[in-house]
């Protein structure tokens, strides 16, 4: 599924499309571990899950890249989802070179 383009998937599925990457997995991987690499995919699908609860659908759609499909407007959940990631990942050693953006179809 990784290359097929987040623009055709939602004009596939006429769904709005919010994408979550993380670019730098095997730097966090290489300094403190691959228990922390995975736990840092955890938390990012779980503040995923936990924002778009309901109103769309996730998937992790390669190593450090996620997309959640929705019929409705979801921009408004950006800025809640980069603030649940915020508090999730405020306590770690690490931290994660997060982009998010916004497609529709």
């Amino acid at each position: 599924m990784k290359n097929i383009s987040i623009k055709k998937l939602t004009r596939k599925y006429h769904e709005n499309a919010v994408t979550v990457k993380i670019s730098n997995l095997k730097e966090v991987a290489a300094v403190f571990g691959q228990r922390s690499k995975n736990e840092a995919l955890r938390i990012i699908g779980d503040c995923i899950s936990q924002t778009f609860d309901g109103i769309g659908k996730f998937r992790r759609i390669s190593e450090g890249e996620f997309v959640c499909l929705s019929k409705d407007d979801i921009r408004g959940y950006v800025s809640q989802l980069e603030d649940t990631i915020g508090f999730a990942i405020a306590d770690k050693a690490y931290t994660l070179d997060i982009t998010i953006g916004y497609e529709t179809p």
